[in-house]
């Protein structure tokens, strides 16, 4: 069950980022990538120079 909306951004180089509702996670996210905030940000606005995945909160 996911409770709030999905977001999967992966940067093509082994970094992702895994959101859902106001929690996330990452991994191999570089100190020299951009912070995980704006890139979300940008992920949710369909803004993202990164491939993203993204949905509704599902049970």
């Amino acid at each position: 069950m996911v409770t709030g909306t999905f977001v999967h951004v992966d940067d093509g180089r082994g970094g992702e980022i895994v959101a859902t509702g106001d929690s996330w996670s990452a991994s191999n996210w570089g100190t020299s990538a951009p912070p995980v905030e704006k890139v979300l940000a940008e992920a949710r606005a369909g803004r993202s120079p990164y491939r993203v995945v993204s949905g509704p909160a599902w049970d």
